[in-house]
């Protein structure tokens, strides 16, 4: 799930931040396929907020990732 959180303008510069919601599964295993970290059963969601800028005098279409906040 993605959602556009808060959407500005500081100066010349734009600002949009978007919420990610995810759900996850995190397991680290061995060479031997045996599990040492984590759990293969488990979901976590994980909710992420990520802030990106763009100039708004530039021509340059591209957004630049400034800030990640983990929720």
């Amino acid at each position: 799930e993605s959602k556009l959180e808060k959407f500005e303008k500081v100066k010349n510069e734009f600002f949009a931040t978007v919420k990610f919601v995810c759900e996850i599964i995190s397991v680290k295993k061995d060479k031997n396929d045996k599990v040492v970290e984590g759990n293969p059963d488990k979901i976590k969601t994980v909710t992420d907020c990520w802030k990106f800028t763009k100039s708004s005098v530039s021509k340059n279409p591209n957004w630049f990732l400034c800030e990640i906040i983990s929720k």
